[in-house]
């Protein structure tokens, strides 16, 4: 009798036994899934660096494009803004895509294709292939950091997010804010503006290759349940159709005198009205597989962050853009001098980077707005300290402090709003929530872009007649007694000075209206609800957050 087991002995044991067995391969699961998770942040992270460093690199090296290819600056223009414009479609359609194709044989097929466009730019040798192939980039690169942003926050447990956010902020800001424009104006000077394109190759196998041999989380197949999901065609077909209407008319609009053109007329009401079918056609109810899902806007702490998206999108493209066009124009830099004081926006923004964790605490304590508020309150500064110190050949160092200013503007906005402004959302929600903040901040992008060109090219036109009849006005008299002036060489003399001042009050004034939307941004900003759940929030509320995250992670496991 000693020597047998009874079965209730028997059966304790094998459920020990089964429980062991469990708790290893949860372990293992868990250590497979840790290692997979920070290969996917890596490749994912020089995705992102590889979109940012040619986004910010070809705004130094945009007058040499123009000039390379004999085209205007408005003609040149285009490059940047048929980017922005394809990223924006690109954004919009990620958030459906990755549900059918799986989120990592999406990224891997984005950044094949992204560095195939990159070869054909730097292939080109006309301004039109290179305008098609930057709109392939862009409906490439469109979607890298919402999605890099969604893997964040939804393969990392809140206490496991600092590490992955601290290496991901850094790679991203020294590759993309710092090396990008240090290097392409280099590049532009010593050998051909093309050489930037081909990094982006580089960039774009390397991500590849990290993509095929990170630990296999999820298949590169997709499962039977996503063929089966279908796609909003008619959805996608809207918001292309709106896009590139609304774009035509923000970029050929001045030049062919917009309402006058039969061409302008059709772009833009054709444009409204697709794009308000897009967004009627998404809130409807006979639409079961919407691209993004709109009702979510109609939530107060959502449709602020989204209206926050355009106004920060308008800030960093009108920065961006206006800093190497002034430079290069105004300054008379070359390409490599304008990168080098252009990285200096890099600067503060890798500093900040290290202490990334302690920026999300600060975050979470002060709460987004304050947050929010000190960023645009350094903008306006440093716009306020270039008004005062533009003057056509103002020294270098003079312009540092206000361009170390707009980076720590753009590092406090841009990710004290990725924190606050998500922090209510529920994981569940968080690829909807943001593919809508990520495609407002594009639609900013090329508001930003497109109102800077024409408000530059309207001051400039007003101070350049204003400077002229001032100078006819007061030196009427003395013309006569100075005939060097009527000279056609003198005119050729007083046209280019006239030209060069009113080019820096153009861009005093661009100043001007970006103190203007900052400050909007900041009255928008206080309306942002606080990061944390506020003390009255009943408990089932917090219980339904956990829900979500629990869900999420047990969906993850279901890929295992």
């Amino acid at each position: 009798m000693c020597g047998k087991r009874t079965p209730v002995v028997s059966n304790a044991l094998k459920t020990v036994s089964a429980t062991f067995h469990s708790a290893d391969r949860a372990a293992a699961v868990i250590t497979r899934r840790k290692h997979a998770n920070y290969f996917l942040i890596c490749a994912y992270t020089l995705c992102v660096a590889m979109e940012a460093w040619t986004s910010n690199a070809i705004n130094v090296i945009l007058v040499d494009i123009a000039g390379n290819m004999g085209a205007s600056s408005d003609e040149a223009s285009w490059v940047i803004t048929v980017y922005s414009a394809s990223a924006g479609v690109s954004i919009v359609l990620s958030h459906n895509i990755c549900k059918i194709m799986g989120e990592r044989l999406y990224i891997l097929c984005a950044s094949l294709l992204f560095g195939l466009a990159s070869g054909g730019c730097a292939l080109s040798t006309t301004l039109d292939s290179l305008i098609a192939f930057r709109i392939l980039q862009g409906l490439a690169g469109g979607a890298f950091m919402s999605r890099t942003l969604v893997l964040l926050m939804t393969h990392f447990r809140p206490e496991q997010r600092s590490r992955p956010l601290r290496y991901y902020l850094l790679i991203l800001f020294v590759i993309g804010r710092f090396l990008a424009p240090l290097v392409s104006g280099y590049f532009s000077d010593v050998f051909s503006w093309k050489s930037l394109f081909w990094v982006d190759v580089i960039f774009s196998l390397t991500a590849a290759w990290v993509f095929c041999v990170a630990p296999n989380h999820e298949k590169l197949t997709p499962p039977p349940m996503r063929r089966r999901l279908h796609f909003d065609y008619l959805g996608a077909s809207l918001v292309i159709i709106g896009v590139t209407g609304i774009q035509l008319t923000l970029s050929r609009g001045e030049v062919d005198n917009w309402f006058s053109s039969p061409l302008i007329r059709i772009a833009f009401f054709g444009g409204i009205l697709a794009t308000g079918s897009f967004f009627a056609w998404q809130l409807a109810d006979a639409n079961r597989y919407p691209l993004v899902h709109m009702r979510h806007l109609f939530t107060r702490g959502l449709s602020v962050v989204v209206l926050l998206g355009v106004l920060l999108g308008t800030l960093f493209s009108a920065v961006i853009y206006v800093f190497p066009f002034y430079l290069r124009t105004c300054e008379d830099h070359s390409a490599f001098q304008t990168g080098c004081l252009l990285a200096v926006l890099g600067v503060p923004m890798v500093g900040l980077a290290f202490i990334a964790p302690r920026f999300v605490e600060m975050v979470g304590r002060w709460g987004g707005p304050k947050v929010l508020t000190i960023g645009l309150g350094l903008q306006i500064v440093s716009a306020v300290l270039m008004i005062r110190l533009m003057t056509g050949d103002t020294p270098d160092v003079y312009l540092v402090v206000s361009l170390a200013l707009s980076g720590a503007f753009i590092f406090f906005t841009a990710v004290g709003l990725a924190v606050a402004g998500f922090a209510r959302v529920p994981i569940r929600r968080i690829s909807n929530a943001r593919t809508l903040y990520f495609g407002a901040r594009q639609l900013g992008n090329s508001i930003g872009i497109s109102l800077g060109i024409i408000l530059l090219d309207r001051r400039e036109e007003f101070h350049s007649q204003r400077l002229l009849e001032s100078f006819f006005m007061r030196n009427r008299s003395s013309l006569a007694a100075q005939p060097d002036l009527a000279t056609r060489t003198g005119m050729e003399d007083l046209g280019k000075a006239v030209m060069h001042q009113s080019l820096v009050l153009s861009y005093q004034d661009m100043f001007i209206a970006v103190i203007a939307v900052s400050l909007i941004g900041i009255a928008c900003a206080w309306m942002l609800p606080g990061s944390k759940p506020p003390a009255s929030l009943p408990q089932h509320d917090h219980n339904a957050r956990e829900i979500d995250v629990r869900a999420s992670e047990a969906e993850f496991l279901a890929l295992e």
